[in-house]
């Protein structure tokens, strides 16, 4: 679990031009369409989202012709509040 220094909505507003809409597929179906930051760190790759999506192990993040699966999932803080989702993939 990383800590932010910012508020994710200040953080996701700073970077607005380079976020991109991932379908969120689970069991085949699609089940929303989320905007989210791709980022990597020192546990890997992985895509960014606010925290609220119920995203899982094993959904499928879909951006065009490239699909991602995710593997893991982890969380950002501020001020001791879950602010962001990581989806490792």
């Amino acid at each position: 679990m990383g800590v932010l220094p910012i508020p994710a909505k200040m953080y996701f507003d700073d970077f607005s031009f380079e976020l991109l809409n991932y379908a969120l597929i689970r069991n085949s179906q699609t089940i929303s369409n989320l905007n989210g930051l791709i980022d990597s760190d020192e546990d890997g790759k992985h895509i960014k989202f606010l925290i609220g999506p119920d995203i899982a192990v094993n959904d499928v993040l879909s951006l065009g012709n490239k699909s991602y699966i995710v593997s893991s999932i982890e969380f950002d803080t501020f001020n001791g509040k879950l602010e962001i989702i990581k989806a490792y993939f």
